[in-house]
């Protein structure tokens, strides 16, 4: 598969997969609440990267996909690689403090 195709099964298999762990935990005691959505998606990422890192180990180096990644520090990049990861702590605070709020409220 070339990359283009590799990221459209990426968004199909993510908006695919999703929803059906949603209808599973609507047959749950749990039920489809914050705290378990997380918990659940979180737990499937994580057993899926295991598993993806488990079957790409077993393919032979030559014929694994890479992207060729050629990157030079310049003070330009260098100022684009901090505000990229500051962009990123600040949306991952959003976040995590909107769920803080809509939980301490649903309580």
């Amino acid at each position: 598969m070339n990359p283009i195709e590799r990221i459209a099964m990426s968004f199909g298999l993510s908006i695919s997969i999703v929803p059906l762990l949603g209808l599973i935990l609507n047959y749950t005691p749990f039920g489809i609440r914050l705290v378990p959505i997380i918990i659940t998606i979180s737990l499937s990422i994580i057993s899926l990267t295991i598993l993806a890192y488990n079957r790409r180990m077993n393919v032979d180096e030559d014929e694994r996909f890479t992207i060729p990644f050629k990157f030079r520090i310049t003070l330009r990049n260098l100022f684009l690689l901090i505000f990229v990861v500051m962009f990123v702590c600040a949306l991952i605070h959003a976040v995590t403090n909107t769920a803080k709020i809509r939980v301490k409220n649903s309580i």
